[in-house]
Parts: structure tokens; C-alpha cells; sequence
């Protein structure tokens, strides 16, 4: 399962990690290796847009996803 979670300050830590861990040569590594856009929204089973919902919703959005997708671990 891959979960996008993105808000404002998520953003200003992507940008320091993109200068730490070089993003682009990532994106250049995955288009070569695996002929993927890592920005693809097709790639990704869900995208959360944390401006628009309070971190207890998306908790219980994030809760309801894990235990539908894996649902004899939580038995």
C-alpha cells in the first residue's frame, strides 16, 4: 500500500530532504530502472490532502485502509 500525506510542512521537509538525499537523481534512478514518473498519481493507492482534514480523520482514514487491506492481521 503507498500513502501520499502532504501539508505545508510536510513540504518544507520534502525540500530539505530533496537537497539531502539529491530527489532528482532518485527520479532519474526509477524512470531508468523501473520506466516509472515518481510523480504519477496513478503509482499511488491513496493521496491525502492534510489541509483539508483534521490528523484524527486521517488517522481513522489511514486505520480503515490498513485493516481492509490486511484484514487477517487484525483478527
Amino acid at each position: 500500500m503507498t500513502l501520499i500525506i502532504m501539508n505545508k510542512n510536510a513540504c518544507s521537509l520534502w525540500d530539505t530532504l530533496n537537497e539531502k538525499f539529491n530527489y532528482p537523481l532518485i527520479e532519474t534512478n526509477i524512470k531508468k530502472y523501473y520506466h516509472k514518473d515518481i510523480d504519477d498519481p496513478l503509482l499511488y493507492h491513496s493521496t491525502i490532502n492534510t489541509n483539508l482534514l483534521l490528523f484524527d480523520i486521517i488517522a481513522e482514514i489511514i486505520d480503515q485502509l490498513v485493516v481492509k487491506r490486511f484484514p487477517k492481521m487484525f483478527e
